[in-house]
C-alpha cells in the first residue's frame, strides 16, 4: 500500500512475503542470493529470541556489517570511507 506520492506507508509490502518454494531459511537465503555476510545477519535477527544471549545476537550482526561496509569502501576508491573501519 502506498500514498500518492509513491512513498510506502509502513504497511505490509509484497517483498515481506516468502517465495512459495522456500521452506526453511535457508532456501530464502539462497534464493535471495545472500552473500555470507548478509546470510549471517539474516539468521542473527531470526533467531533474535531463540539464543539466550542477545549480546551475542547483536556483536555478530555488528560484526557482519562492519565487514560488509569495508567490503563495500575497499571496492570504491573514490569513496572517502574507502579506508577499513576498526573492528
Amino acid at each position: 500500500m502506498s500514498t500518492d506520492h509513491g512513498i510506502g506507508n509502513g504497511a505490509s509490502s509484497s517483498y515481506y512475503e516468502f517465495p512459495a518454494d522456500c521452506h526453511r531459511v535457508q532456501d530464502l537465503i539462497i534464493k535471495k542470493g545472500m552473500t555470507w555476510n548478509q546470510a549471517n545477519i539474516f539468521k542473527a535477527v531470526y533467531r533474535w529470541d531463540v539464543k539466550p544471549d542477545l549480546e551475542y545476537n547483536l556483536r555478530k550482526i555488528l560484526w557482519f556489517a562492519q565487514d560488509e561496509l569495508d567490503r563495500l569502501y575497499a571496492s570504491d576508491p573514490e569513496n572517502p570511507r574507502c579506508e577499513p573501519m576498526t573492528k
